[in-house]
């Protein structure tokens, strides 16, 4: 499926458990007006949780933390991007479901990541649906902007960056807004919520084959 899309799947601790490598592309690079942004991205390892294996076998899923100080340098070393983003399908609140800081593959990392690893200048998060635009300190003592659009086009997150070249280096400022869709923006027929719904009744509603029955908790919610 991934080779169907035009743009890369990333997910640097999802690892083949054949090859030990990550099974999709831990990053990418995008280059824009002359500057060398890189991506790297990450999912919850909560998956199996919530997720049949036969629907994830052969993948396994690492801790953000770790997988993050792994790489972080390794994109640094070799790429000397002028920004690092990351792109997460984790959720901000650590606590939750009776987790904390110290809990191994913690399911919502994206603050633990972002306090503890040096490197990033911006993370995009998701997952726990949830609108978030805050402005960290970093355990280095480096600021970290946290984004979170909540789920399903009901809110957009714009980030404004700003960076001034000073002999070999940039100074950076970033800003960010959530904007929080009313009920008329959101249910309307052009909304993105509408066209959110639209896209999967075009994909459910044409046979493209025949497989065993799946349970999750996101299958049911889409069927409903």
């Amino acid at each position: 499926m991934a080779g169907e899309f035009h743009f890369p799947w990333l997910a640097a601790n999802a690892i083949d458990t054949r090859t030990g490598a990550p099974y999709f592309k831990p990053y990418t690079v995008l280059h824009r007006k002359g500057l060398k942004i890189a991506v790297l991205g990450m999912i919850t390892p909560g998956i199996p949780k919530w997720l049949p294996q036969h629907l994830w076998d052969g993948i396994e899923f690492e801790d953000m933390i770790g997988t993050a100080r792994k790489w972080v340098p390794l994109i640094q070393e070799k790429e000397h991007p002028d920004l690092l983003i990351g792109l997460f399908h984790a959720g901000y609140n650590y606590n939750y479901a009776g987790e904390n800081k110290d809990t191994p593959r913690n399911e919502n990392a994206t603050m633990l990541v972002a306090r503890q690893v040096e490197g990033f200048d911006i993370i995009v998060s998701g997952h726990d649906h949830q609108e978030k635009v805050e402005e960290i300190t970093n355990d280095a003592g480096h600021k970290v902007l946290i984004v979170d659009a909540r789920s399903h086009a009901r809110a957009l997150g714009k980030i404004t960056v700003s960076l001034t070249r000073h002999a070999g280096h940039y100074d950076k400022t970033y800003t960010a807004t959530g904007y929080g869709l009313s009920p008329e923006i959101h249910t309307g027929p052009e909304s993105g919520e509408s066209l959110y719904r639209h896209s999967h009744r075009r994909i459910y509603r044409n046979i493209i084959g025949a497989g065993r029955p799946v349970r999750s908790f996101g299958f049911y919610r889409l069927h409903t």
